[in-house]
C-alpha cells in the first residue's frame, strides 16, 4: 500500500503508521475491536529548510505529516500587522454567519442537484477592506463569525500572489497527462470556534499555518462510506453528511485530531478527509498549496474517456439504461469490484439521507427487449472496459481510492443517460442485483 520512505525518518516508523492506518480502516468498516484508537501523525522536525525534493518525498508516502522545519523567510511576513500595512486597502468579500460552521462549494461543479434545507448553513457575504477583516478577527465575535478564503489567482487577491512562493511545496515527481500550476488559497478567520465541514481534496494539500493555530480531524480514504459523502454532482460534493454540526470525533472516537501551530505545515494526501476548527481567540492566517496529483489526473482522464455508446441507443430510455448497466458492470469487474456491491454502497452512503428527489425504476426497465443493442455488446464493452481500467484506474495505488473513484464514475455515467430523479432508482433497482 505504501512505498518505502526516502527521507530522514526510520522506515520502521512509516511502516508502523501505515499499519495503524490499515487497522483504522477496519474500525470505519465496523470490523475493528475495542483496540480502535487514533493512529499517530508523524512529525518531521530535522533539517534546516525545505529541500528541492522535500515535497516529492512527503507525497510519495500518501500519509499525513506535520512539518516543523523553518519556513522560508518571505512566508514569515504574513502577520496581521504586515497584512494591514501592505495590503490593508484590498477589497474582499467575507463570509459572515451566526453559526460557527461554514460551508463552501465547488466553483466549477455543475451542481446537478440543489441544496436541500436539511443540509443548508445560513451565511451571507459582506464587503470590507482586508485591514478591516484583520481588526474584526482579532476582536470579540459577539455571536457573529467571519471567515475569508480565496484563491490568490482570483480578483483582488492577485497582488498578494508574488509574496508567497509555492515552489518548495510543489510535487514534481509524478507523471501527468495534463499538468496544472499550483493553486494557492489564502485563509483568515476567528476568533473562537470556526469549523469547516469534513471533506477531501483530490490534490496534494500542504497547509501552512502562518499565524494562530488550527485543529484538524483526519480520516483516511477508506472512511468514505462511513462518512457518507454527498452525491458527486451535489453542491457539497466531496463533503461528508455526517457531523456537519458536531465534531467528527463524537462519531468516530478513533479519528485523528492534530493541532497545527504558527510556523508549521500539515501535509494532507489526496482523498484524505479533513475538518478544520479554530478554537483560540485572535486571528488565524493560513495559506494552503494545492499541487497536482496522480489521483486528480486519473479522475480527469477517466471522466473524459468516451462512452462506448452508439447515438441510436440514446433515443430509447430503456436501451440507455440497459447499456449503462452492462457498461458499468464491465468496468467494475475489470477493476476487481462487485458491481452490485458498488451500487448498494452508493445508495446507502451517498443517496440515502441526502434529501434529494427520487423516483423508482421498475426492474423490467432494466432489461432490453427491443433488439436494438447488438448481440456482441458484452464482448465490445469488455474490451473497452479493460482499456479504461488498465490505462487509467490501474494508476491508483490504493484500493480505497479505487472504490471512491469507481463510485464517482458510476454516478457520472448515470448523469449522462438518466433523468436525475431516477439515478438513485437506477442504482437500487438495476445495478444492485
Amino acid at each position: 500500500m505504501f512505498r518505502a520512505l526516502r527521507f530522514g525518518i526510520a522506515a520502521a516508523v512509516v511502516v508502523e503508521v501505515a499499519l495503524a492506518v490499515e487497522d483504522a480502516c477496519k474500525c470505519y468498516d465496523g470490523e475493528g475491536d475495542a483496540s480502535c484508537v487514533p493512529f499517530i501523525v508523524r512529525e518531521v522536525g530535522e533539517g534546516s529548510a525545505f529541500s528541492s525534493n522535500f515535497a516529492n518525498d512527503l507525497a510519495s508516502e500518501r500519509l499525513p505529516v506535520i512539518v516543523k522545519r523553518p519556513l522560508p523567510p518571505g512566508w514569515k511576513l504574513w502577520t496581521p500587522e504586515n497584512i494591514t500595512r501592505s495590503f490593508g486597502d484590498v477589497d474582499i468579500d467575507v463570509e459572515r454567519s451566526s453559526d460557527y460552521n461554514f460551508a463552501y462549494f465547488d466553483i466549477d461543479n455543475p451542481n446537478l442537484f440543489e441544496m436541500s434545507d436539511m443540509h443548508a448553513i445560513e451565511q451571507d457575504h459582506v464587503k470590507m477592506k482586508l485591514a478591516d477583516l484583520v481588526d474584526v478577527v482579532q476582536g470579540s465575535n459577539d455571536g457573529v463569525f467571519y471567515y475569508f478564503t480565496r484563491p490568490m489567482r482570483m480578483g483582488n487577491m492577485r497582488p498578494l500572489r508574488p509574496y508567497f512562493d509555492p515552489s518548495p511545496l510543489q510535487v514534481t515527481s509524478e507523471e501527468f497527462e495534463t499538468c496544472h500550476p499550483p493553486e494557492i488559497n489564502f485563509w483568515m478567520g476567528g476568533p473562537n470556534v470556526v469549523r469547516t465541514s469534513t471533506h477531501y481534496d483530490s490534490l496534494h494539500n500542504f497547509f501552512v499555518q502562518l499565524h494562530g493555530q488550527k485543529t484538524f480531524t483526519l480520516h483516511p480514504p477508506c472512511a468514505a462510506d462511513a462518512l457518507k459523502v454527498f452525491p458527486h454532482l451535489h453542491p457539497q460534493s466531496r463533503k461528508s453528511k455526517v457531523a456537519l454540526r458536531e465534531p467528527d470525533v463524537s462519531f468516530f472516537p478513533f479519528a485523528v485530531r492534530v493541532t497545527v501551530h504558527a510556523g508549521e505545515t500539515l501535509y494532507i494526501p489526496p482523498y484524505w478527509f479533513h475538518a478544520v476548527e479554530k478554537h483560540d481567540s485572535g486571528a488565524s492566517i493560513s495559506v494552503n498549496v494545492f499541487t497536482a496529483s496522480v489521483e486528480a489526473d486519473v479522475y480527469n482522464s477517466v471522466t473524459t474517456f468516451p462512452l462506448p455508446f452508439e447515438e441510436s441507443w440514446m433515443e430509447d430510455a430503456r436501451v440507455r439504461i440497459v447499456a449503462a448497466k452492462k457498461w458499468l458492470r464491465a468496468v467494475a469487474r475489470w477493476s476487481g469490484l462487485d458491481p452490485s456491491i458498488v451500487a448498494q454502497s452508493l445508495v446507502r452512503s451517498r443517496y440515502d439521507d441526502a434529501g434529494l428527489p427520487s423516483a423508482s425504476i421498475d426492474p423490467s426497465d432494466c432489461t432490453d427487449n427491443t433488439g436494438i443493442l447488438p448481440p456482441d455488446l458484452e464482448e465490445r464493452f469488455n474490451l473497452r472496459a479493460l482499456e479504461l481500467v488498465s490505462t487509467h484506474f490501474a494508476r491508483l495505488h490504493d484500493r480505497s481510492l479505487l472504490g471512491i473513484m469507481i463510485k464517482d464514475y458510476f454516478e457520472i455515467v448515470a448523469y449522462n443517460i438518466i433523468e436525475k430523479e431516477r439515478i438513485r432508482g437506477f442504482f437500487a433497482s438495476c445495478m444492485s442485483s
